[in-house]
């Protein structure tokens, strides 16, 4: 019998959702050494590398893929996870032939689906296990609760399929190590009659600490709610923590000192198309090689 220390470090799985326009994917590309796997063609706004999909055997080839590949990024970002599960509905109607997941009666479609995005969970998890963090970005919806004690309320949840014996989000909510909601905060601010009270918008928020009025966790860090434009330093020191990224492998490590010195993606991007240099043709030791030779100019 061997017996360890259990805290260990390793990169964590997150869920960030909210709204539409809130602002999920400009956070995701402004992680350092972030790659966007985009199933919604809506990243065009920002400058961030991107990975786009729009099949669902297309996106368990692409994560399998980079769970097996030396790409330098550091995290991958899926946009969106109920988009997957949207793709994963459409293919199992055309393999099984059925016109919607009810037509095979009895709850069977959405137990498929939940075996078909639950070998995606698994997939996701191999990404972990190579040494990158990865973020699921989810539209939010809202959620009725029924609690025997305390009664009826609605509350903020991730827009996945739940339901007994066939819960989507609950595959994803229990693996991840960080459930947030980003979401416009609001105060209630009284009138001249302190009965009438008004609400009034004071910006956009991550939340990761859980309340009745939505859901959130935070295992392995500390449970913080704090405005969504400070967010991308806090969640990318959540998602690889700094012992892990500076043990990381040295080409992903070379990546991320091109990137710093150079003062951008679009930076290096135009560094390797002026040297004829495809990134997907690089090994460690040719990104290394390249770190070295622009080591001397200056930011």
């Amino acid at each position: 019998m061997k017996i360890e220390r259990s805290r260990r470090e390793r990169p964590r799985l997150a869920i960030v959702y909210g709204e539409p326009g809130i602002g999920k994917t400009t956070l995701a590309a402004r992680l350092p050494g972030c790659l966007l796997v985009d199933l919604e063609d809506r990243a065009g706004h920002v400058d961030v590398d991107v990975v786009r999909v729009d099949s669902w055997l297309a996106l368990r080839a692409t994560i399998r893929e980079i769970a097996t590949s030396d790409i330098p990024h550091r995290v991958i970002a899926i946009d969106t996870i109920d988009r997957a599960q949207d793709l994963a509905t459409a293919w199992l109607c055309s393999e099984r032939g059925w016109d919607t997941l009810d037509t095979p009666g009895y709850g069977r479609g959405y137990v498929e689906l939940r075996a078909a995005m639950l070998a995606l969970a698994d997939d996701i998890m191999d990404v972990i296990a190579a040494g990158r963090g990865v973020l699921l970005l989810a539209h939010a919806q809202r959620q009725r609760v029924e609690d025997p004690a305390q009664g009826e309320w609605d509350r903020w949840s991730v827009r996945l399929h739940d339901a007994p014996r066939s819960s989507v989000a609950a595959v994803y909510v229990e693996r991840a190590d960080i459930v947030a909601l980003a979401a416009m905060a609001v105060v209630r601010v009284s009138d001249r009659d302190a009965r009438v009270q008004r609400a009034r918008v004071s910006g956009r928020m991550l939340y990761t600490t859980p309340s009745a009025a939505r859901l959130a966790k935070a295992v392995g860090v500390d449970a913080v709610d704090l405005p969504l434009d400070d967010a991308p330093a806090w969640l990318s020191q959540a998602l690889v923590p700094a012992a892990l990224a500076s043990d990381q492998d040295p080409g992903r490590a070379a990546y991320a000192k091109l990137e710093r010195v150079l003062g951008s993606r679009e930076a290096v991007r135009a560094l390797l198309r002026e040297r004829g240099l495809s990134p997907r043709a690089m090994k460690s030791e040719d990104w290394i090689a390249l770190a070295e030779s622009i080591e001397e100019v200056p930011e």
